[in-house]
């Protein structure tokens, strides 16, 4: 488009403020702009699009893509349903030369990620469904699965609710990132528990959804490994990486992925749900013996404290890099 004919479209557009929102990628404190991202309601669904000067084509688009989605999603209220328009696909596949998402062996499909308003994962959402996009995909992101749509595939990450059998219904396979070897470990919080009880390898299951909690088929299974010294944010980095990496693949290889599918054996074991209170550290013993307890507490939400003479006393932790 010359300069005149985008002027008009873009003027034209901001006029539907209702259906059409804009997204201006700017450098630093120049302000020097890079990107437009443009996210259009069509028929229910957001037609993502986005146009890069050439002068910026060295940036990686995808993180573009992912800071948009993730700012309209914090703006936006309800299920957020995504899908590239074709032009902006190719365009994709054209300019992110380091872009390593696979281009599917399959037909589009109606994919959906539901996760907890406030749950940590959420930063880790918008890299999945870049992904998803350019693969010709489209993808629903929800906080609520009773507001969800029926597709094919749909995965729950970080969600603490527990969903019943009329959602899972909407869906071919409905998929649970947990960081136990089920069906030991079932429950609430398993990797927290286990970095308490001083563990440094985590399993971690992606199995489907049951009516019964945790129950359901395994199609694979990987380790986080930990060094011993990573406070919440790191824990959670790796967490985040593997559930990335295993959603990734499931989608790249379905179905074929599903007959890979084995039923949970073993005796199972539960872990209770985490409260504010589990952070509690004991005053009268060393720290060291409490280093665990400390390494996954979050300092806003659920920060460690202890009591003394009936008062209550606040501590928070943070690694120095110096």
């Amino acid at each position: 488009l010359n300069y005149q004919t985008f002027r008009l479209w873009f003027y034209r557009k901001l006029k539907d403020s209702e259906f059409v929102k804009f997204f201006i990628i700017h450098y630093g404190d120049s302000h020097l702009p890079l990107s437009l991202v443009l996210f259009e309601k069509k028929d229910g669904v957001w037609m993502l699009d986005f146009y890069v000067e050439k002068a910026c084509q060295f940036i990686e688009i995808s993180t573009i893509l992912e800071s948009a989605i993730a700012k309209f999603r914090a703006e936006q209220k309800g299920n957020l349903t995504f899908l590239f328009s074709e032009r902006s696909r190719m365009t994709f596949h054209g300019l992110s030369i380091k872009n390593k998402s696979k281009k599917g062996k399959h037909d589009s499909l109606a994919l959906a990620i539901c996760t907890d308003h406030s749950s940590w994962i959420n930063d880790s959402i918008p890299k999945l469904i870049v992904e998803w996009l350019s693969m010709g995909h489209s993808c629903c992101w929800s906080h609520d699965a009773t507001l969800l749509d029926s597709g094919d595939l749909c995965f729950y990450l970080s969600y603490g609710n527990i969903v019943d059998s009329k959602i899972l219904k909407k869906f071919n396979n409905n998929l649970v990132v947990h960081e136990s070897d089920l069906p030991r470990g079932k429950g609430w919080s398993p990797l927290t528990w286990q970095i308490i009880e001083g563990k440094k390898s985590i399993p971690v299951t992606l199995f489907e959804a049951a009516e019964k909690v945790d129950s359901g088929q395994i199609y694979d299974q990987r380790t986080i490994k930990y060094r011993g010294d990573e406070l919440v944010d790191e824990l959670r980095e790796k967490q985040a990486k593997i559930s990335y990496e295993m959603c990734s693949d499931f989608v790249s290889n379905y179905p074929e992925v599903l007959t890979l599918a084995i039923p949970q054996q073993g005796t199972e074991s539960f872990y209770s749900r985490r409260k504010p209170a589990h952070s509690e550290l004991n005053p009268t013993i060393p720290i060291m013996d409490q280093f665990n307890l400390l390494r996954v507490v979050d300092n806003k939400e659920y920060p460690a404290f202890f009591r003394r003479n009936r008062q209550k006393y606040y501590i928070k932790i943070s690694k120095s890099y110096e």
